[in-house]
């Protein structure tokens, strides 16, 4: 079922924020002050829990490194250490 909220967006000193209301939160899994992935389409822009796409992705890179690799997904584990290090840099 399709659900519509307006929601308050704005930008503080270093990032900008979005204003989403607990049970949409809730649904996504998203915690107060978690962080999310936000897709730009051509008719909108979509809100993701990131750990959720994070999961997902990484579920299909290991399935593409076993095909096609051989290698069990261990490349796909030393890339993900990789890109989790300097997301939490940033």
């Amino acid at each position: 079922k399709t659900q519509r909220n307006s929601s308050a967006v704005g930008a503080g000193h270093r990032h900008a924020f979005a204003v989403v209301r607990a049970r949409f939160r809730a649904a996504l899994g998203i915690r107060a002050g978690g962080r999310v992935l936000l897709t730009l389409e051509d008719d909108g822009l979509t809100m993701t829990n990131r750990e959720a796409a994070l999961d997902a992705a990484v579920a299909r890179a290991r399935g593409l490194a076993c095909k096609y690799g051989g290698g069990g997904g261990n490349e796909v584990d030393a890339f993900l250490a990789e890109r989790r290090a300097e997301a939490a840099r940033e």
